[in-house]
């Protein structure tokens, strides 16, 4: 009885041993890819540092007006007239500013209906300015309501900015995903 007792408790050390070691490893590897995204990300922020204060304001402001569904501020202060969507299957010019409220109204409910919570800039790429145009791409992530990554971890979308009566608006938009989703 005592042999069996023995053959046990070592069977029972060894899994547990076993175990351990494929969950040491699990979070070693989890950390070390961690790691390397925070490297990843800290280089594209260097790298976002390249671009003119003025667009990082205007992205700022938009990422808090986006995440906080501020129809007004983003057809007023962000985008410029005529607003372009280039969307994945077709384009729509927006030449008034009820047209604009019209497009966020309908975005914000598909999104609220999706259980949207708020968005994150992560980086700037692709980046170009000639005297008053501007390209940019942004890499941003979408959150839910409960914290959790809405969809894709990384979404991009590239803009076009003109430099309407001194200050920065987007004026054509083409997400690499859908827009409200």
């Amino acid at each position: 009885m005592n042999k069996n007792i023995i053959i046990a408790s070592l069977i029972g050390l060894i899994v547990i041993n076993v175990i351990a070691d494929y969950y040491e490893n699990t979070v070693e590897e989890k950390l070390e890819i961690e790691r390397v995204k925070a490297e990843n990300r800290l280089e594209k922020a260097k790298e976002s540092k390249l671009i003119n204060p003025l667009v990082n304001q205007l992205f700022s402001n938009y990422v808090k007006y986006w995440s906080d569904q501020d129809i007004n501020k983003i057809s007023e202060e962000i985008y410029g007239l005529p607003f372009i969507l280039y969307d994945q299957d077709e384009t729509a010019v927006f030449t008034t500013q009820d047209q604009v409220i019209s497009f966020l109204k309908n975005t914000f409910n598909q999104l609220e209906a999706n259980d949207y919570g708020y968005s994150v800039t992560n980086s700037f790429e692709h980046y170009k300015e000639d005297n008053n145009t501007i390209i940019i791409e942004m890499n941003f992530t979408r959150f839910l309501k409960d914290g959790n990554i809405m969809g894709d971890e990384e979404r991009k979308a590239s803009y076009i900015l003109k430099n309407i009566d001194g200050s920065f608006k987007i004026v054509a938009l083409i997400p690499h995903s859908p827009v409200a989703e």
